[in-house]
């Protein structure tokens, strides 16, 4: 078990209306050798609300893609498969980029992201 360091990211992208669609992500770096990734999702306490589980197997079989997010005009880039171990239902939506591993945090425009990621903290353990 193996604690990862995340960061914060964007991705910015001409939507069908002209204007820019921005997305941001907490993003981790997939690990060689990793069996699977424990993916905790906490309230600004500290309380895990969500938990996913990544299979090392699912995360590669996902195609690494630079698909935007939410153009309207593009496909939406494909999912890894994530399994939720609290409540079941999955409501969060991972990426494979060349980069990482990203975790869909909010989109849109004129909004300050930093009260997203401070209020929607994350934790990443992966597991050998």
């Amino acid at each position: 078990m193996y604690p990862l360091t995340l960061t914060r990211v964007s991705e910015s992208a001409l939507n069908k209306f002209g204007t820019n669609t921005r997305a941001y992500f907490w993003e981790f770096p997939s690990v060689a050798g990793a069996r699977h990734y424990i993916v905790t999702m906490t309230n600004k306490a500290g309380a895990a609300l969500q938990r996913y589980r990544i299979l090392q197997g699912d995360m590669e079989a996902t195609a690494v893609t630079s698909i935007p997010i939410l153009t309207g005009d593009d496909p939406f880039p494909p999912a890894i498969p994530v399994s939720e171990e609290i409540s079941g239902v999955v409501r969060a939506s991972f990426y494979r980029r060349g980069s990482g591993i990203r975790d869909l945090l909010i989109w849109g425009n004129g909004f300050d992201p930093s009260i997203y990621y401070d209020n929607n903290p994350i934790r990443v353990v992966v597991y050998f």
